[in-house]
């Protein structure tokens, strides 16, 4: 399950709450932390505290029983001295004087027979009644209870040794030196023997308090309104119990101290990670809060909002990286509004050129369709047709110049051929009717051939002229397929261009969406940029709270810990125990020194990347319009457009192929008539040869005149296919005339 989904929408939207909810988990952790180490040092420190006043209680117990045994060897020895067992009284105060004085522990010694005291250290002694405590057995010596001295108002502990029947020798130890040696202890210290204090050394209003609790089983308890801890020994071989006691911030004082250490560590963690989420949390979640809002603004299309920061840090990079990419956004939009006009502007001329080649297409199409006609009436021989010199084109103008030029010059010539013909057909019928005035003529004969075979030469020539002018006419024909072909490649050129647009639009479309997709893997590149950035705070936050803290408490721990080795006690070892943890607190914050420079790096690594990525971005947005698609689809009306053209060139190419041959045949037939002409010149020369041989061979003359009036019968035919309107002007020349279409 993705870490992501336990965390809460509503905290995972707000890095306010982010830095919120961290610093309340790190003041969680460090409180959980320090309420551990102050479980375990707490626990060390208690029972260090209760081990050192039960060791004190048994010292004094120690102290107590060697101080017993002290004065109980004492008796012994004394009730085994000769004076003692002689039983002589007044011998045996001498001894028992000369033993008192040995020691200052010693308050009295009394030899006591039957109840009374016999003889004694003390002379006043003799004679007053006191009780004795027997010992169990007659090498067994017995410890009584503290009493006031017989002599004197001091306290005394008596110890008895048995030294005959219902005799016995007392050592009546001093109280007061038993109290000095217990006083050497580091607590307050009594002497009780059931629940009742004998003597108390130090604290002597608390002992009595003290007492009942170390004989209740209690070790700590409340007396008048102090906390006492109380800790009882008892005195080998005797009813009594030593009871060292001391307040319990006394006792407890180590802990107490670690217990305020804690205390304070989680103060000044708390006080800290407040005023680091007001200063640094605060501040740098208000930054991203405005960087946020001005990236919505430059998102809603506002990209005149401002950019800039004093902030060195990441905040302040991510700041200049949006400027960046603002500034590179701008001008790509410039661009590709710029780009946005060009294709505008391009669609438009292209638009104007397809009207304009359209519009020149029409009516080449309909100036083409009424020159096939004119052409067409004239292959089928009516020469009165002309061309309209009044076209757009260049080059149709040129043509229809061309064409009625040659048709105009071609009636001129049929004309001629036709008044031609007639003269040759009189000259033939005259010749028929008038054979034997061929005879007689042969001279006007000669003549009239000379000018039949002068005329003959002539209309060749003109038939020449004709044949020549029909080729120009073809010619100019095959230009205007040549032309019409040039302007089918020109728009296939067009459309070929129209494709390259599309092609290139779609490759842009490409583009674009490449651009798209590099966007969103840096859009994803900034959020786990911002992601590490967070973990960066969590472990800088941490860091600085441990390091701070660890290093505030290593001072104080060590200060104690000179102070409390300074005093000469034990005080130190719950220092050192303290300095122990904060050891362990180092580490750690060694541990998160390291793991906090290895996402430092990783997050350098990772705002580089999305820098990187960011400018591959720009670079490839400028390349990229958003009206590319209205681009592919006006240049697809262009290439659809063009292909209509090209289909319109090509019939016109067919109507001028047809033109073509049409000339063609005309050609033939001019080729045709001029055969006939040669022919006819050569019959001219045959008469012209043979009229000298008229007068011989009339026969002959005849002959050829019927073939002359033959061929020009044929002639005559093949003439009446054309139309003219030419007349025969006064001088023999044909007049220049036609209908223009």
């Amino acid at each position: 399950m993705n870490a992501r989904g336990l965390v809460p929408d509503r905290i995972r939207s707000r890095y306010s709450l982010k830095i919120a909810t961290t610093l309340a988990l790190v003041f969680a952790v460090t409180l959980v932390s320090a309420l551990f180490f102050y479980g375990n040092v707490a626990g060390e420190l208690g029972a260090s505290a209760d081990a050192a006043i039960a060791a004190d209680a048994n010292e004094s117990a120690d102290t107590a029983a060697l101080w017993v045994d002290a004065n109980a060897d004492l008796a012994t020895t004394v009730a085994a001295t000769a004076a003692v067992e002689s039983g002589d009284t007044a011998r045996m105060g001498d001894s028992l004087a000369a033993a008192a004085a040995g020691s200052d522990r010693i308050g009295a010694i009394h030899y006591v027979e039957d109840g009374r005291i016999a003889a004694s250290s003390q002379s006043r002694a003799v004679g007053q009644s006191v009780s004795v405590t027997p010992p169990d057995g007659a090498d067994s010596v017995a410890v009584g209870d503290a009493r006031t001295a017989v002599v004197g108002d001091g306290s005394v502990i008596p110890v008895v040794a048995p030294a005959g029947e219902n005799r016995y020798v007392v050592v009546a130890g001093a109280a007061e030196t038993l109290r000095s040696r217990l006083g050497d202890g580091r607590h307050d210290t009594a002497l009780a023997a059931g629940g009742e204090v004998v003597l108390a050394a130090g604290g002597g209003e608390r002992a009595a308090g003290a007492a009942e609790l170390a004989a209740n089983g209690s070790a700590t308890g409340t007396v008048g309104e102090t906390e006492l801890v109380a800790r009882a020994a008892t005195v080998p071989g005797t009813r009594y119990h030593v009871v060292s006691h001391a307040p319990a911030g006394t006792v407890y004082a180590d802990r107490n101290v670690a217990t305020a250490a804690i205390v304070a560590l989680i103060y000044i963690v708390a006080l800290n990670l407040g005023i680091f989420g007001v200063t640094i949390g605060g501040n740098l979640a208000l930054a991203l809060q405005r960087l946020a809002d001005r990236a919505e603004e430059i998102g809603a299309g506002n990209l005149d909002v401002e950019l800039s920061t004093d902030r060195t840090d990441e905040v302040g990079v991510l700041y200049d990286e949006f400027d960046s990419m603002r500034d590179s956004l701008e001008e790509s939009l410039d661009e590709a509004q710029e780009a946005r006009a060009e294709a505008e502007r391009a669609r438009e001329e292209a638009e104007e050129s397809e009207l304009q080649t359209q519009r020149l297409n029409e009516a080449l199409e309909a100036e083409a369709e009424r020159y096939s006609e004119v052409m067409a009436a004239c292959a089928e021989g009516d020469l009165t047709e002309r061309l309209d010199p009044e076209a757009d084109s260049e080059a149709m103008r040129a043509i229809a110049t061309s064409f009625n030029d040659m048709i105009a010059s071609l009636e001129t010539t049929i004309a001629d051929v036709e008044e031609f013909t007639d003269d040759v057909a009189g000259s033939s019928t005259d010749v028929e009717e008038s054979a034997a005035e061929v005879r007689e003529a042969s001279a006007a004969v000669n003549d009239s051939v000379a000018q039949i075979s002068a005329g003959a030469r002539e209309q060749t020539e003109d038939l020449q002229r004709t044949a020549d002018e029909v080729n120009d006419l073809s010619a100019a024909i095959e230009e205007v397929a040549a032309t019409t072909d040039e302007i089918a490649t020109e728009s296939d050129r067009v459309a070929r261009l129209g494709a390259d647009g599309r092609d290139q639009a779609e490759r842009t479309i490409a583009e674009m969406r490449e651009v798209e997709g590099r966007i969103d893997d840096a859009v994803t590149t900034i959020e786990d940029l911002a992601a590490e950035i967070e973990q960066v705070s969590e472990a800088t936050a941490l860091i600085d709270d441990i390091a701070e803290q660890t290093s505030i408490l290593a001072l104080n721990a060590n200060i104690e810990a000179a102070r409390a080795g300074d005093g000469g006690g034990d005080a130190g070892d719950g220092f050192a125990v303290v300095a122990d943890q904060v050891k362990e607190l180092a580490s750690e914050t060694k541990s998160v020194v390291t793991e906090i420079q290895a996402q430092i790096e990783q997050v350098q690594a990772r705002a580089r990347d999305s820098a990187e990525d960011i400018r591959a971005t720009e670079s490839q947005i400028t390349d990229g319009v958003e009206a590319v698609t209205e681009l592919t689809e006006a240049l697809e009306e262009i290439v659809d457009g063009v292909d209509e053209v090209d289909t319109g060139l090509k019939s016109i190419a067919r109507t001028t192929d047809d033109q073509a041959d049409s000339a063609e045949g005309i050609v033939a037939m001019v080729d045709e008539v001029a055969s006939v002409s040669e022919q006819t010149t050569q019959q001219a020369e045959t008469v012209t040869d043979a009229a000298g041989e008229a007068t011989d061979s009339i026969d002959e003359v005849s002959e050829a005149a019927g073939q002359l009036a033959d061929r020009t019968r044929e002639l005559r035919r093949m003439l009446s296919t054309f139309r003219v309107e030419a007349e025969q002007s006064a001088d023999g020349t044909a007049a220049d005339g036609g209908t223009e279409r």
